[in-house]
């Protein structure tokens, strides 16, 4: 085994402290498929999504704490308003995203079907009250 300039060559001695790294019995320093650097890309990689996850539910608790706190008796019509709230403010932008690849694409039907979806979507999500009323009144056509 090579040693590291720094290190102690003896066998009977126990290993320095003052060696920072080292060598694999071929003489190289750890490669990033080493295990010692296999595990700190994998605590990094836990830190980093621990973070995110402790940052993501900090803004939920802060964005659905009004909405929550007004009343024990309200909170399904509060959180429903929250959700809506959110689904008008997202809505356009996800059909956006989804809208991309079928333009790059040039999908007439793919890009039919999705402006259906969006059509439809939007009236849950822009006018509940209105496609409340149709529906009803198509069920009492049907059922009589």
């Amino acid at each position: 085994m090579k040693s590291n300039p720094g290190c102690t060559d003896s066998v009977s001695a126990p290993p320095a402290r003052e060696c920072a790294v080292r060598l694999d019995p071929g003489g190289s320093p750890p490669t990033s498929s080493s295990p010692v650097a296999v595990r700190r890309r994998r605590a990094r990689s836990r830190r980093i999504v621990l973070l995110a996850l402790l940052a993501s539910v900090s803004m939920l608790a802060a964005v659905a704490h009004p909405a929550l706190a007004a009343g024990t008796s309200q909170v399904g019509q509060n959180v429903g308003r929250e959700i809506a709230s959110w689904a008008r403010a997202i809505m356009l932008g996800i059909a956006g995203l989804v809208a991309i690849p079928v333009l790059a694409r040039r999908d007439v039907a793919g890009g039919l079907v999705l402006a259906l979806l969006v059509v439809i979507v939007g009236g849950f999500v822009f006018a509940p009250s209105t496609v409340e009323s149709a529906i009803s009144g198509l069920w009492h056509a049907i059922a009589g």
